[in-house]
């Protein structure tokens, strides 16, 4: 068999075709390779230089926050002149708009953040003063009326036949007292922020200080003292010796100005605030009264002198006529009467 010269060229051709094909698949992969691989680390060292950026921007948005958030400082103007000149070339190279973008909105929230708490901050201060302000101002409103406000309460404050406080007159007392004196004397701004908590609060305050102002007013005879104030004084005292004692209405009274008990033994009192010296109506008033309250000891007290008839009446009806400074050294023993049954019983 003769072989064709044509035919072998033309084999031979195409094996080299075939070869050439084949090196550049390889090349063109290889080459794809080397450009992967190169987009990778220019990814990576892009992110990676990000991250740095960001890192950066950080620190330095909470440096100058503050400053930020008080002056009016535009966010772009501190990107540039601030962050910006903050990175090395490198870094500055990995810039873009994403960046820029990022960065605003954090020193933008983080400036409105600081800005909001400052008027939080500001609000709740304001807020603080205006609370004191109204407790500076309750508080010295109920200092100037408390001598009318401690009459008030233990005048209208009473026990009834079943031995239970009644406050029925007093509360709606302090509801009057509140609008018309406490009310008026605050400011706008005060008068707004009034609620029922203030009321409770006016409420425990001017019992708390009504208390306080009536133990240490009372405690002490006052030569000032209205004959109102005696019967607290007189009051006072027996309630320091260990009495239980109350005053009576002011009207209905049956004689006694004070009903006092103590170890099973009931006395009865009229207090007597005089400038002249005290008659017989007194003693007889406060003998009416031992027999209507059932009491074992009846007595009279006051800061005056009691007449001979006033004496000698005392005398034969067993009634106790006192001085007012004369109060702790009787009453601080036990009273014992000269029977055992308690009159009228």
């Amino acid at each position: 068999m003769v072989l064709d010269p044509t035919d072998l060229i033309g084999g031979t051709v195409v094996q080299l075709v075939l070869v050439l094909g084949a090196a550049t698949t390889t090349l063109y992969l290889f080459g794809r390779v080397i450009l992967r691989k190169r987009r990778k680390a220019e990814f990576d060292r892009v992110a990676r230089n990000r991250i740095e950026i960001e890192a950066i921007a950080d620190r330095l948005i909470e440096r100058h926050a503050e400053a930020l958030s008080w002056h009016s400082v535009d966010i772009d103007m501190f990107i540039d002149n601030t962050v910006k000149s903050a990175l090395s070339e490198e870094q500055l190279s990995c810039w873009s708009e994403y960046v820029t973008e990022n960065i605003y909105v954090k020193t933008k929230v983080r400036v409105d953040a600081l800005a909001i708490e400052r008027d939080n901050q500001s609000a709740r201060e304001e807020e603080s003063r205006i609370v004191s302000n109204i407790v500076r101002n309750i508080s010295n409103i109920i200092d100037r009326h408390l001598d009318v406000l401690a009459r008030k309460k233990l005048t209208l404050i009473v026990k009834d036949d079943y031995g239970l406080i009644r406050k029925n007159a007093w509360i709606p007392e302090i509801e009057y007292f509140i609008s018309n004196v406490i009310m008026p004397a605050l400011k706008s701004q005060e008068q707004a922020r009034w609620s029922e908590k203030w009321n409770r609060f006016v409420s425990e305050s001017i019992d708390r200080k009504v208390d306080a102002h009536a133990e240490s007013r009372f405690q002490n005879f006052q030569i000032d003292m209205d004959p109102w104030a005696f019967e607290q004084h007189c009051k006072a005292v027996l309630v320091r010796l260990g009495w239980h004692a109350e005053t009576t209405k002011a009207t209905g009274d049956q004689g006694a100005d004070i009903v006092a008990n103590r170890n099973g033994r009931r006395i009865v009192i009229q207090c007597k605030k005089y400038t002249g010296a005290i008659g017989n109506d007194a003693v007889q008033q406060v003998q009416a009264a031992r027999g209507y309250y059932g009491a074992h000891d009846a007595f009279v007290v006051s800061n005056s002198s009691f007449t001979k008839s006033a004496q000698q009446l005392a005398a034969v009806l067993d009634v106790k006529l006192l001085q007012h400074s004369d109060m702790t050294r009787t009453f601080a023993d036990k009273v014992v009467p000269k029977h055992d049954g308690a009159a009228g019983l």
